[in-house]
């Protein structure tokens, strides 16, 4: 959705609830409605795709999507927070990848969409957290792994991660995970890159290769490896962006926000 996407949208909902105010005879809104639709008027009708220097004005040249059908029946979103969320991501996308010497190319969000989850996935994410070694270690990160099958990332948005998506890494069998997009990109389908909410818990640092893995060690919950891509003996600061963190378990991870982008 374009900033003058959700501007109409909201110019629409004042018109309605102007003309509610005239059939109901009411004279005690705390602001006149007819004076937040001339104000909204004169923002579609200012230039847009730029920034202001107070405050968010813009979405540069991105795409942002609330609904993956555009629909306003039953619309369980808060508009302008959404936007002002995936402006948000964009951003962090953006220095995500600007870390990386190795990338070249520039990066640009196209869109970004919303996981619409099935009832009951957060409720299962919410209780595998609480049991947990420490509850309160949870972070957003970059799903490596929709490389081998991008068709699964459907079904992950609607009812999340399961054994499926399981890869068999050098650090073992599980769901690995980046601070960095352009690390989690090479393990992704191209263009396409999910934005997810990880409860870590305690985590241990593990260095040793082991395919066999399929649990974190003992008292722990994830573990923190050098990274698939790491070289021996290579440059610190671009091996320290190969890290990942590693879990064992699908219902410690939920789908936040799919991101599609394009290289320049």
């Amino acid at each position: 959705m374009s900033e003058k996407d959700f501007l109409e949208y909201r110019l629409a909902s004042a018109k309605e609830a102007f003309q509610k105010s005239i059939n109901e005879d009411s004279d005690d809104d705390d602001i006149p409605v007819s004076e937040l639709i001339s104000d909204m008027q004169s923002a579609l009708g200012r230039p847009l795709n730029r920034r202001e220097s107070a405050g968010f004005s813009s979405i540069d040249t991105s795409r942002y999507m609330v609904t993956p059908d555009g629909g306003m029946i039953r619309e369980p979103y808060d508009h302008g927070r959404d936007i002002a969320e995936f402006h948000k991501i964009t951003e962090e996308f953006k220095d995500s990848m600007a870390k990386d010497r190795a990338i070249l190319a520039h990066c640009e969000v196209t869109m970004i969409s919303k996981a619409l989850l099935s009832p009951g996935v957060q409720e299962r994410f919410d209780i595998r957290a609480q049991n947990l070694k420490d509850p309160t270690m949870c972070m957003k990160l970059y799903y490596c792994g929709s490389l081998e099958r991008p068709e699964r990332l459907a079904e992950i948005l609607k009812n999340g991660f399961s054994e499926e998506d399981f890869s068999h890494g050098e650090f073992g069998r599980g769901l690995y995970f980046s601070q960095y997009a352009s690390k989690a990109a090479q393990f992704s389908c191209l263009g396409k890159l999910l934005l997810t909410e990880v409860a870590l818990g305690r985590t241990e640092t593990v260095v040793k290769h082991d395919r066999a893995r399929n649990f974190p060690p003992r008292g722990f919950d994830s573990v923190i490896t050098p990274g698939r891509l790491a070289t021996a003996g290579g440059d610190k600061v671009a091996n320290s962006l190969c890290q990942e963190y590693l879990i064992f378990d699908a219902n410690q991870a939920i789908p936040l926000n799919l991101i599609e982008y394009s290289t320049l």
